[in-house]
């Protein structure tokens, strides 16, 4: 019964945005997007084919939410899908590890995809002798 309802709410595009990020706890790609007053049984974040990220939900319209579409005209509530390639943002990334962080009393999910970790070439090549490698300073 609650399909029934939610296949009859307006789309909603809420706000959302990706960038590249380098911390001291955090390398990779963060995904931001607003989303005030969904639960979080109403989110679901997927990922297909291992370079689309999907964040889809809904959100039933309060009173309050009623009374600003009608005097502005903006929803801020319905079903909203936000898709978003991670080819295009040519870093390797670590698709395994993928995190979220949803706070719910300002409405505030924040996906973090970790940047692959590369290893960095050995410096040391081991010479004819086995017990004596020989290392190139660089």
């Amino acid at each position: 019964m609650k399909d029934q309802f939610v296949e009859k709410l307006p789309i909603w595009r809420p706000s959302f945005a990706c960038r590249y990020e380098r911390n001291y706890n955090f390398t990779g790609i963060k995904c931001t997007t607003l989303l005030p007053g969904v639960s979080e049984s109403n989110l679901s974040i997927k990922l297909f084919n291992s370079n689309l990220l999907e964040i889809s939900g809904f959100k039933f319209p309060t009173p309050r939410d009623l009374q600003a579409a009608y005097y502005t005209g903006e929803k801020h509530y319905g079903r909203f899908c936000i898709r978003q390639s991670l080819e295009e943002l040519d870093v390797q990334l670590d698709l395994e590890n993928i995190a979220y962080e949803f706070d719910a009393t300002h409405g505030v999910l924040e996906v973090y995809i970790p940047q692959a970790v590369r290893r960095a070439p050995s410096p040391c090549y081991w010479s004819a002798f086995p017990k004596q490698p020989f290392c190139v300073a660089w």
